[in-house]
């Protein structure tokens, strides 16, 4: 369900102001039955004053906004986009049940979590990603129901850009069904392509619609932005690569889908969307796509203990880890030769959290790789091993195993953004708030 959390994502997180100037077979339909509210007040000293929309007028704004969304998009819907308008009580209902899908995989990625030092507060997952989007939000996709809800708020240019990101996911979700994976991950990584593509669209379409907008009006988008943003989020709560790993659609999915786009041709963006890239490691270096450089799998090891959970663990997550701790020489060689792996958490005999990470880097030499966890391990009472890889025949793969926690890490991560076609290019992503 994690692709449902993100489409919260694409349009609950808050878009950096910079960001919106800088860029200038479809599925059986879960319809919503016609629901009003009686319009409720959302007053406050920083945020926008006056009465709330009123159903009638969402429509109206829905109906303004569609043609704009259809022609960027260029894609039509094929059926009316649903919008429901809930009061506050309602909103936020919804919006935690549909957050609560995510449990599962929150669950699953505890275990690696702790052991690998990715939640040194050891913070509560689920409760992290309530912090995350905080109280403030006023629009979500549900991916499931296919209804756009919409808070009973003042009519804003935010609500609209909002909305328009909303129209879009739902748009792109009746064209590629973009809630459904066709293998799916214990982790998430299957689900990034996709997740990246949803979210850069959504973002790069609203964008484009700020572009259109007075100078006014775009001081209003970043005023109300920051506002809702406000103190909701307690970031020492959302463990620094959980949030970084949320934030990435919005962060730097509005350049990768723009970058699928030539000319005036969104062609090449929806052949994408027809197949997504297959994990984090082709979003990370795009050139890789074109390169036919596909993730390997990696057969699961067998281990000591009590299988907690299994799956890839991906690029971004590994990357994540051994940051704080690996010189980025080192790390930009390792993660140039990633090629997939295969993550069992466990419980040992002794009653301990473990690990045991396999990672292949196919037909090129594993010595970066074990260079790299060789370093991380070295300061997190791990073991890094060679072992042979029984999916392919003379390959070695590189074995991680660590128990207990991994302790505390840095207050930032790295993520490789692939500017550069060809090219693996790092940066930092410090751990402020939300975008």
């Amino acid at each position: 369900m994690i692709l449902g959390v993100i489409g919260v994502a694409l349009v609950a997180a808050i878009v950096t102001y910079v960001v919106l100037r800088a860029i200038r077979p479809p599925k059986p339909r879960v319809e919503a039955p016609p629901t009003t509210v009686a319009p409720t007040s959302s007053a406050s000293t920083t945020l926008p004053r006056g009465p709330v929309i009123t159903p009638a007028e969402l429509a109206r704004l829905t109906d303004e906004l569609v043609p704009f969304v259809e022609q960027t998009r260029q894609l039509s819907f094929t059926s009316h986009p649903t919008t429901l308008l809930d009061d506050d009580t309602a909103y936020d209902t919804a919006f935690r049940g549909y957050l609560a899908r995510s449990r599962g995989l929150l669950d699953r990625l505890s275990t690696p979590f702790e052991v690998l030092g990715l939640n040194p507060n050891d913070a509560d997952m689920a409760r992290s990603l309530q912090a995350f989007y905080g109280a403030r939000t006023v629009v979500f996709y549900d991916t499931v129901h296919n209804i756009i809800h919409v808070r009973a708020v003042p009519a804003s240019p935010y609500l609209s850009a909002v909305l328009v990101v909303g129209l879009t996911q739902q748009l792109d979700d009746q064209h590629f069904t973009t809630d459904a994976v066709a293998s799916p991950s214990a982790y998430g990584d299957a689900t990034f392509g996709l997740d990246t593509l949803v979210g850069g669209d959504a973002w790069r379409v609203a964008a484009a619609w700020a572009g259109t907008q007075s100078p006014g009006a775009q001081d209003q988008i970043d005023a109300e932005l920051k506002a809702r943003r406000g103190d909701d989020t307690d970031t020492a709560k959302v463990p620094a690569v959980l949030s970084s790993w949320l934030r990435f659609p919005a962060d730097h999915g509005v350049t990768y889908t723009a970058n699928l786009v030539t000319g005036s041709s969104s062609a090449p963006l929806d052949a994408v969307f027809g197949d997504p890239p297959d994990g984090s490691a082709q979003v990370l270096s795009p050139a890789r796509v074109a390169a036919r450089i596909d993730q390997l799998p990696v057969t699961t090891p067998k281990v000591d203990g009590k299988v907690d959970s299994s799956g890839t663990l991906g690029r971004f997550f590994l990357e994540g880890t051994l940051a704080p701790l690996v010189h980025d020489d080192v790390l930009g060689l390792a993660m140039n030769g990633y090629r997939g792996d295969t993550l069992v958490a466990y419980e040992n005999p002794e009653g301990a959290s473990c690990v045991r990470l396999d990672v292949t880097t196919g037909d090129s030499s594993p010595d970066n790789m074990r260079k790299a966890l060789t370093t991380w391990a070295s300061q997190r009472n791990g073991a890094v091993t060679s072992v042979t890889d029984p999916a392919r025949p003379g390959r070695k793969l590189v074995r991680l195993d660590v128990c207990g926690g991994g302790g505390g890490s840095p207050d930032t991560t790295t993520t490789t953004t692939g500017a550069a076609a060809g090219t693996d290019s790092s940066s930092t992503v410090p751990r402020g708030p939300r975008p």
